[in-house]
């Protein structure tokens, strides 16, 4: 059975995104990017590309450039929260989905042909369905192999460029070069010095020629300019996570503020591990600035705990290595994962309790009462305070 990849490309994703959460942007420059003027254009509108806005460029030349753009920060929850929604429509075609980023997913669509039809009619349902629920456009690349979807997706003219089986090579050879998966792990300047325009020269330079330059990865683009790319379409990995969340209701940069509410919240995640019998190894943190800047970070905990101050010890070692920024935050998660059964260790002397012991025990009785009473009737303040100021 031959492999289909399709390759569902989102032009433009962030800035479609805020023309729908706000119509009066559509038809004006629109530029996404953080606000300072040696920050990065991260997308640009069609308008602001016609002034020749580039993503990349330097959002000071770019508003020289364009001097009617409007700059948007970038919004990685509203990004987010519309590929949770796209995802939830493939899985009605397909059980195998690779995202990769916010706007572009692998989707293997090989041998649903048996229960959907024809390959290239599913693909083009997909593309409505997408864009009646989200009124977001898509360009399709259809291939057998990842990359050469990939680059189908960024040149196709309408809305669907089938690759035949086959024709991989010669559909790729005259394309961009810079349009080839991979290519954005070697420099552009090497690139460029090289005079290397087309794929078909990756392709045509022998493998140990093209090693003296671009090292490990010339095997990989040697091969992929050819047409052949064996990677599989790998479903994102679903850890069983624990997680806690808070939209302030008031932006605060003060950090004893931040510590308390970040203590609240773990101590919700840390109940709710305790009441599934487990014990967490890894902790990780995201924290979003009020100009939408998400900034996040893990942590392992070792030996795996399920007690509270090793949990908050561990999100507050995150945050203090991550939130360096003078700017107020807006919102906070702090996820535990990596989930394994609970040990713990009993004193050899039952007489004699440790002070971990006699920490569970109050822990327990805590538990018992959110059990009965709600997670937020109890809260263990006193434990909080010594550790608010950083």
């Amino acid at each position: 059975m031959n492999r289909r990849v399709l390759h569902l490309n989102l032009p433009d994703f962030p800035v479609a995104l805020e023309r729908i959460r706000d119509p009066a942007l559509r038809l004006k420059p629109l530029i996404i990017a953080l606000p300072h003027s040696r920050s990065r254009v991260q997308s640009a509108s069609s308008e602001a590309r016609s002034w020749g806005v580039n993503v990349g460029m330097q959002l000071s030349t770019a508003q020289r450039v364009c001097r009617d753009a409007a700059v948007l920060s970038p919004n990685p929850r509203l990004y987010a929260k519309a590929q949770s929604g796209i995802m939830n429509v493939l899985s009605h075609y397909t059980p195998v989905a690779e995202p990769e980023g916010y706007d572009k997913t692998y989707v293997d669509l090989s041998g649903t042909q048996r229960l959907l039809g024809p390959i290239r009619d599913t693909a083009r349902t997909i593309s409505r369905e997408i864009l009646r629920s989200f009124c977001l456009p898509s360009h399709l690349g259809l291939s057998v192999n990842k990359s050469t979807s990939a680059v189908a997706s960024e040149v196709v003219d309408e809305d669907l460029l089938d690759v035949s089986p086959g024709c991989e090579a010669a559909f790729l050879a005259p394309q961009n070069a810079f349009l080839l998966p991979g290519v954005e792990n070697v420099s552009i300047a090497t690139i460029e010095e090289l005079n290397i325009r087309i794929i078909r020269q990756f392709a045509d330079t022998p493998v140990n020629r093209l090693a003296l330059v671009f090292g490990r990865f010339a095997t990989t683009l040697h091969w992929r300019a050819h047409g052949r790319d064996s990677r599989p379409v790998r479903p994102p990995e679903i850890k069983e996570t624990i997680f806690e969340e808070a939209e302030l209701a008031k932006d605060t940069n003060n950090r004893d503020e931040l510590m308390t509410i970040l203590y609240g919240l773990v101590e919700r995640c840390g109940f709710r591990v305790r009441g599934e019998g487990k014990a967490a190894r890894t902790a990780e943190l995201v924290v979003a600035y009020c100009d939408n800047l998400l900034v996040e970070g893990k942590a392992r905990l070792a030996p795996p705990s399920d007690r509270d101050e090793d949990l908050f010890n561990a999100a507050r070692t995150i945050f203090r290595r991550e939130v360096k920024r003078r700017v107020r935050v807006s919102y906070v998660k702090i996820l535990f994962c990596d989930l394994g059964p609970s040990r713990i260790q009993k004193s050899l002397f039952p007489d004699i309790q440790s002070v971990h012991e006699k920490e569970a025990s109050i822990t327990r009785a805590m538990d018992d009462i959110r059990r009965k009473y709600g997670v937020n009737s109890i809260r263990k303040m006193g434990m909080a305070c010594p550790v608010l100021s950083t």
